[in-house]
């Protein structure tokens, strides 16, 4: 495994450099010894529309699939196609939500062909060079007929090495949406990351960081039956750890983090799902003929940084340390050479938990658990977008019964079992009930319903975004409810989120906790529908144009960029947290400093990480992706 890890960056590091100076050498010397056209005049002005996301998801999540192209612009390469389910942009989880006058035109471009314009707008020029008016012309009997400059005419082996491209991918990274009215969910997106990576800076510690750690950090009573010969290697806080105050339900607050993943998914798959399930059903054609390939496309979007994050864990990641705590960080690594990791690569590893749940291959890479309910959530979801178009009131009735039944088997299991409404307090509430897609559906569940309103408040017929150009989507959206309503919206979901969120003081204040069992049922039940009832009431006051202080700090353009490295930082962000924390060569000091450091330290040190990901592996899979897709004519 060390060996095939070493093979594989060397590999992506040759790709890259061959793909980057075969793409410069394009753009120098096009074919036919032309020169590019400059972009002049509208072109020059737009940015087209990139993907939303993340999917996790987070979590950082992880995704939708593309809809179906609208009818060309006049000139266009293509008359209106039949109906396709194609995978999105970016593995985060995003919809494909761009003006069709203004984007790129084959599967390889959609995948990473964007601008930001006008030229010299920012600190760099990011413009894309595979822009309509800056591609060269094809020439002709070189991978197909002419056809204006189409990126899939190309030579294959040009083609293939260009979709390793670091100046492509680089623009494609830095390229901003023209049309900002879903801009706000960029914003989720990222400090939902950030807060997941707070949450584990202190979770990914507390094996290396010894009694003193645990006692700093948990409420009273967790020593009480620890002998008195270890109670006097450490000191007990007269008045408990840190969980037990105000401000340190921010940390198992960060469960919600995963829920709004789980919304954004929701939110994004349905919302790219309604106009082609549509599209298909008024070409008369059955949606589920679509239906293998949208889920393979979803898995091939996933999976090379699922591989990549294997190889590392288990080939490279156990001779980066060593030291006398060092082999305690090892059973994620040990269960996946055990063989986990097909678990992993198959996207069931929160089922097998509940099936075996003393086996310790499902603890291979643990936090891609998210990764395995997304997926099936994304498999599912077809079948509610499908009577939302066809038949809406048996859409609504299925959605709401899925949801019903959410909550229901929340408060079944928990009740049944006794369980504290808290993972960290029990193993088995972890795997029966914090893992399992029938109990963790709600926020899904309830992104897809919010989806279907504001395609339905939209008019339905299809994205707004495709019906209007840039410039005229964000003011199709805005609308102007009463007064009343978007600040009674607008308290509601605050009261709500920040209720859920500080709410646990009694929870944390001491173990055993002192809820009472109905107190425990009602918060597992009810906590994961409010935050994404919250989070849509949010959403649709920044869709609106009704929430413009808040909309403003949630699209604001680094937001947008970095939002695309937040699968990779999901993905990668255990690893980074596992080669410090156990490096050490004593047991982890829990302090305020110390947790600020490690966190701010782990979320750059992620971030980096992310975007070497991104422009060596997960952008170049996307990209190939892309051009398999075109080459097999399986575009819209």
């Amino acid at each position: 495994a060390g060996w095939a890890w070493v093979v594989l960056a060397g590999a992506l590091l040759t790709l890259a450099a061959a793909g980057t100076a075969v793409d410069v050498a394009a753009q120098r010397y096009p074919p036919g010894g032309g020169k590019p056209p400059s972009p002049s005049g509208a072109e020059a002005h737009t940015r087209p529309l990139c993907a939303a996301s993340c999917a996790p998801s987070a979590p950082l999540a992880p995704t939708a699939v593309e809809p179906l192209r609208a009818p060309p612009p006049p000139g266009g390469e293509n008359g209106g196609g039949g109906a396709s389910l194609l995978p999105a942009d970016d593995a985060e989880g995003g919809a494909d939500l761009s003006n069709s006058s203004s984007r790129s035109s084959s599967p390889a471009q959609r995948m990473g062909a964007c601008n930001i314009g006008p030229r010299g707008s920012g600190a760099f020029d990011f413009r894309d060079d595979s822009a309509p008016s800056a591609r060269p012309p094809a020439r002709q009997g070189s991978g197909g007929a002419a056809s204006g400059g189409r990126r899939g005419e190309e030579p294959l082996g040009v083609a293939l090495l260009r979709c390793f491209s670091l100046v492509r991918n680089w623009r494609s990274l830095g390229s901003l949406r023209a049309d900002g009215t879903m801009g706000c969910l960029d914003g989720m997106r990222c400090f939902s990351m950030a807060w997941v990576i707070f949450g584990h800076t202190i979770v990914y510690a507390m094996g290396a960081g010894g009694l003193q750690f645990d006692a700093e950090l948990l409420p009273p009573g967790w020593a009480d039956k620890l002998p008195p010969s270890t109670l006097a290697s450490f000191s007990l806080p007269p008045e408990g750890g840190r969980l037990a105050t105000v401000s340190y339900q921010l940390v198992p607050a960060a469960f919600f983090a995963v829920d709004t993943f789980f919304w954004l998914s929701g939110l994004l798959t349905t919302h790219a799902l309604l106009p082609s399930v549509r599209k298909a059903a008024s070409a008369g054609k059955a949606w589920w003929s679509a239906y293998p390939m949208y889920a393979l496309g979803r898995w091939m979007r996933l999976s090379p940084l699922v591989g990549v994050l294997l190889l590392t864990t288990v080939g490279l990641l156990p001779a980066l340390g060593d030291g006398p705590m060092w082999s305690l960080g090892g059973a994620e690594g040990d269960a996946c050479r055990a063989g986990g990791w097909w678990l992993n690569l198959l996207y069931v590893q929160n089922l097998f938990a509940l099936a075996a749940p003393d086996s310790a291959l499902w603890r291979c890479e643990g936090h891609l658990w998210y990764l395995a309910n997304d997926m099936q959530f994304f498999l599912a979801a077809p079948l509610f977008a499908y009577p939302l178009v066809t038949r809406p009131a048996a859409g609504w009735a299925l959605l709401a019964t899925a949801l019903t039944a959410s909550t229901a088997a929340n408060a079944v299991i928990a009740a049944v079992n006794g369980y504290a409404a808290s993972p960290l307090f029990d193993q088995t509430y972890f795997t029966n009930v914090y893992i399992q897609p029938w109990t963790r559906a709600q926020p899904f569940l309830v992104g897809a319903a919010f989806a279907a309103f504001w395609d339905r408040l939209q008019g339905g017929a299809a994205p707004f975004a495709r019906r209007h150009s840039p410039a005229s989507a964000a003011s199709h959206a805005r609308r102007t409810d009463p007064a009343w309503l978007v600040w009674g919206l607008a308290a509601g979901a605050a009261a709500v989120m920040l209720a859920l969120s500080f709410g646990t003081l009694g929870l944390y204040s001491a173990l055993p906790s002192p809820w009472s069992e109905a107190q425990n049922v009602s918060y597992i039940a009810l906590s994961r529908l409010g935050w994404p009832v919250g989070l849509s009431a949010v959403a649709y006051l920044c869709f609106s144009g009704q929430a413009p202080l808040v909309n403003g700090l949630l699209s604001w353009w680094p937001l947008q960029v970095f939002g695309k490295l937040t699968f990779a930082a999901y993905i990668v962000h255990p690893v980074v947290m596992y080669g410090v924390n156990y490096s050490t060569t004593a047991p982890i000091e829990f302090s305020d400093i110390w947790f600020a450091k490690s966190f701010t330290s782990f979320l750059a040190w992620a971030s980096l990480l992310a975007l070497l990901l991104w422009l060596l592996a997960e952008k170049p899979a996307a990209n190939l992706l892309a051009l398999a897709l075109g080459r097999l004519g399986l575009k819209g």
